[in-house]
């Protein structure tokens, strides 16, 4: 809230209020031209207020406050009225600024300031302005004195709303697919889509969705979506996921962004079923009940790269699972992503290998 020099400007009338809007780089002096509501009809009045500083003060005032409402990007402040003042003169000062900016001239002893940052010091000087008698019912309004001024300290509100209600669902799932195009061999990846409502937020502008797995953070731009008072967001990802979601909601004031409160929950995706792999086009013979021979005699390292590869190529991979695996019965997990997927049995003395899914033995593969 800089001063800048301004000659003159003419304001559009805001009758039901009567209230004189000066825009936010305007001087003290300048010359205001607004409408008043104090008659049933449309009347032109202006305030010169040029020489505003030089004017006698004289024992009127201060104004006292009846209350002040604070929000996050406004403060309303209800002041009892100044006897003998024609117009109060309303001044705004954020903190760490050393000028006060007129914001408004007003007939009425009630005002709203917006536009403000939440959660920030602002000083709201009011004062007082009697007019001579002779202007007093003329279009042009000449101030003959000012009143005492009283200065408001008032902070905003704290911006720390959150969401509530939140739901998701998962569905398009779709498995690894193998596709052969152009001479080329190619795997997709499983995907699905996660479908997110949470309770609208009245006092936002927008909401920020950040999904964090592991050590990795993103930030999610969706489009939102609003219908009977629900905010919906829908997400494409990939399958196999574990994800902390935060949603925020956020103010935009002033070209800056004020987030709220964050809300998290888990989001857990399952992987893929893996019955798209078939390991007899890698070298194996398939017995049925999810049990495959080798019949090359590699050794059970060069198998299990031969099946690491096999998994990794459906992005799949493999892990030891030390807790089952014994004297030549070798177990190791299956994951997709941070999800299990199912699990590997290597069988050292039959070169025979089993694969079993997380949640039934059948379908693998």
């Amino acid at each position: 809230m800089k001063k800048t020099k301004i000659i003159s400007v003419i304001l559009a009338a805001i009758m039901s209020a009567g209230i004189f809007v000066i825009p936010n780089k305007f001087s003290e002096s300048a010359t205001i031209t607004a409408e008043a509501a104090d008659t049933p009809k449309t009347v032109e009045e202006q305030i010169e207020l040029s020489g505003i500083d030089n004017l006698k003060t004289i024992d009127m005032g201060p104004p006292e406050s009846e209350s002040i409402v604070k929000d996050y990007t406004s403060i309303t402040i209800d002041w009892k009225t100044v006897k003998n003042a024609d117009r109060y003169l309303i001044y705004v000062m954020e903190q760490d600024e050393r000028d006060y900016t007129l914001n408004a001239v007003t007939s009425k002893t009630k005002y709203k300031i917006s536009d403000l940052k939440p959660n920030t010091i602002y000083q709201i000087k009011i004062t007082p302005v009697k007019l001579t008698k002779e202007s007093k019912n003329k279009e042009k309004g000449v101030p003959e004195s000012k009143g005492r001024s009283k200065v408001f300290k008032v902070n905003t509100k704290k911006y720390k709303d959150s969401v509530q209600n939140i739901s998701y669902s998962v569905s398009d799932m779709t498995r690894p697919k193998y596709e052969k195009k152009d001479g080329k061999s190619n795997i997709t990846k499983a995907k699905a889509t996660i479908t997110i409502t949470w309770d609208s937020v009245s006092s936002c502008d927008t909401y920020q969705v950040i999904f964090k797995e592991g050590y990795s953070e993103s930030m999610l731009l969706p489009d939102f979506s609003y219908k009977n008072g629900k905010v919906t967001a829908v997400v494409p990802i990939e399958c196999g996921r574990k994800i902390k979601c935060t949603i925020y909601p956020c103010l935009w004031v002033n070209g800056e962004d004020y987030r709220g409160k964050g809300k998290t929950f888990n989001i857990s995706i399952d992987a893929p079923k893996l019955t798209c792999i078939d390991l007899s086009n890698h070298g194996f013979v398939s017995c049925g009940n999810n049990t495959y021979y080798d019949e090359s005699n590699h050794s059970l390292g060069i198998i299990q790269i031969f099946i690491s590869l096999a998994l990794d190529s459906y992005g799949y991979s493999f892990a030891s699972n030390s807790e089952e695996s014994k004297n030549n019965y070798w177990v190791y997990n299956i994951n997709y992503n941070s999800t299990r997927a199912g699990k590997i049995i290597f069988d050292n003395t039959s070169s025979k290998l089993k694969i079993i899914l997380k949640d039934a033995e059948k379908n693998v593969f």
